[in-house]
């Protein structure tokens, strides 16, 4: 299904990256090797103004991977880089500044 919404938005906030974990037999967590969802192609499609949330320490969605998705994103947009979070603990590493960061972005719209 293709994405037509998109052209309709006047503002995307990702705070997590969409990649793909692969559950193996040893109950581990493995990468996929490939963009199973082709976001990196689907980034550069997006026309409105973003803002992408990451944690650098996310052990799910490397942040190697939320790089390369800013890197093929168009322009207006604006990473958050969160130091100390995971996968799903940035509003608690960034308290109060998450939702500055989202209130300044939601301004320059």
């Amino acid at each position: 299904m293709k994405a037509r919404w998109l052209r309709w938005l006047r503002a995307l906030v990702i705070a997590g990256m969409a990649y793909v974990a692969v559950e193996t037999d040893l109950g581990a967590a493995l990468l996929a090797p490939f963009d199973l969802f082709r976001n990196r192609a689907k980034i550069a499609r997006i026309g409105c103004p973003l803002l992408i949330f990451h944690g650098k320490f996310d052990r799910v969605v490397p942040f190697e991977h939320a790089e390369r998705l800013y890197a093929g994103a168009r322009e207006p947009k604006r990473a958050v880089w969160v130091e100390a979070a995971g996968h799903n603990d940035l509003r608690r590493w960034m308290g109060e500044r998450y939702w500055e960061a989202l209130a300044d972005f939601s301004r320059g719209l």
